[in-house]
């Protein structure tokens, strides 16, 4: 069965009153930080894509062999793909997917991409133009990789039944749209009593807890709600989560606050939290 990751909550609920699936942790009050982060970041605008292309990627298969260049383009709608004449035998049941986290590309696609990536599009060709993404996700450029997954619905096939036939790793070109987001904690607040995991002394994640709102996660580590959105693109709101709502996120569920760290940050730092 196909699944993305947004697929496996349990408790999904509005960050904007995080109703418990977890009980609030108690969380000692350290003291307020004096870098309270730059709040004229509140006042920034996203620095906007240009239209045109703003990624490539070199289409391999299990075997290494090169498959093609493909290119991602931005367009007045959203995103469109450029795909080279892929040779992966009959189209039928072969998806596309972005994936956001790192993966074993000669694993099964069943056992580590789906609860990693957004499947895209049932492919009916595989060469050309294809425009699988809306604008859903603001600035895409947290996706690392392209890949086709073959479905096999023989339900007695031994072995893998979601082969990963190709990948591409993506190179962007796009601009850094929130260039002045930096991150400081000043320490828990009405809304946002969670614990923030750091390095080097800098927040990288933040563990939400129960009553948590994402206003309030926000201006903690100086940030408008749009920047942590950006910093946690699948829980961006109009995601495919529930387009159009606002953010949503599971309580006690791990945030990123890190710019270099967007997408999963949950499958990205495995054991840290």
């Amino acid at each position: 069965m196909i699944r993305s990751f947004l697929s496996s909550a349990v408790c999904l609920v509005a960050l904007t009153a995080l109703a418990g699936c977890a009980v609030a942790t108690s969380v000692p009050s350290p003291a307020a930080s004096t870098a309270h982060g730059a709040m004229a970041n509140l006042a920034h605008t996203p620095i906007p894509i240009p239209k045109g292309v703003v990624a490539t990627g070199e289409f391999v298969d299990a075997a290494g062999a090169e498959l093609g260049t493909m290119a991602i383009s931005r367009t007045s709608v959203g995103y469109s793909v450029k795909l080279p004449d892929l040779a992966l035998g009959d189209p039928s049941g072969i998806i596309m997917a972005m994936v956001d986290s790192p993966f074993d590309f000669r694993r099964c696609g069943d056992d580590n991409v789906w609860e990693l990536g957004f499947p895209l599009a049932q492919i009916e060709q595989l060469h050309g133009d294809i425009s699988p993404m809306a604008d859903s996700f603001g600035d895409p450029s947290f996706f690392t990789d392209v890949i086709f997954v073959k479905q096999i619905p023989d339900v007695n096939h031994v072995g893998c039944t979601q082969p990963i036939l190709a990948r591409a790793t993506l190179t962007w070109t796009s601009p850094d749209t929130h260039p002045w987001i930096t991150v400081a904690d000043r320490g828990p607040a009405s809304g946002a009593q969670g614990e923030a995991v750091r390095a080097n002394g800098v927040p990288f994640t933040y563990r939400t807890a129960k009553g948590d709102t994402w206003k309030a996660i926000a201006a903690r580590f100086g940030l408008s709600g749009e920047d942590l959105s950006y910093l946690n693109p699948i829980r961006h709101p109009g995601g495919p989560d529930a387009p159009g709502t606002p953010a949503l996120a599971y309580a006690d569920q791990v945030l990123n606050l890190d710019p270099a760290n967007r997408g999963n940050s949950e499958s990205r730092r495995p054991g840290v939290v």
